[in-house]
């Protein structure tokens, strides 16, 4: 009885806002009408490739200096991984995390950049 209580006055206050969990969503749960900005710095020229990522494709990539902590970077089977998270002046959702491949690295130029995975914290 104690327990069903405790699960209804949970239920209670998270439907009035008076308690907020983070959920973690793909884009490929997105809705139709929402278009997700996410911004990518990096220190060199690359084609990013966005493409219809699960099925969604209102995906759009921007340029831009904030976002730019690269928080994880693996290297398997000639193929680099880079993990990126949004900076301090970040402005959009409470945390964004973009996972990027690169077929080459170092010098000038990436040549080819895939997304493998975004999660959007809503």
């Amino acid at each position: 009885m104690r327990t069903i209580f405790k699960g209804m006055l949970l239920l209670l206050l998270s439907s009035y806002g008076f308690l907020s969990c983070k959920k973690e969503a793909t884009v490929a749960a997105a809705t139709a009408n929402e278009t997700r900005y996410l911004s990518v710095s990096m220190n060199e020229p690359a084609t990013i490739n966005v493409g219809s990522f699960m099925g969604e494709e209102n995906i759009i990539i921007a340029r831009q200096p904030y976002y730019s902590c690269i928080s994880e970077l693996k290297k398997q089977n000639g193929f680099t991984t880079y993990t990126y998270k949004p900076g301090t002046n970040y402005e959009g959702a409470d945390q964004t995390i973009l996972k990027m491949q690169a077929t080459k690295e170092g010098g000038a130029q990436v040549e080819k950049i895939i997304i493998i995975q975004i999660n959007v914290s809503r």
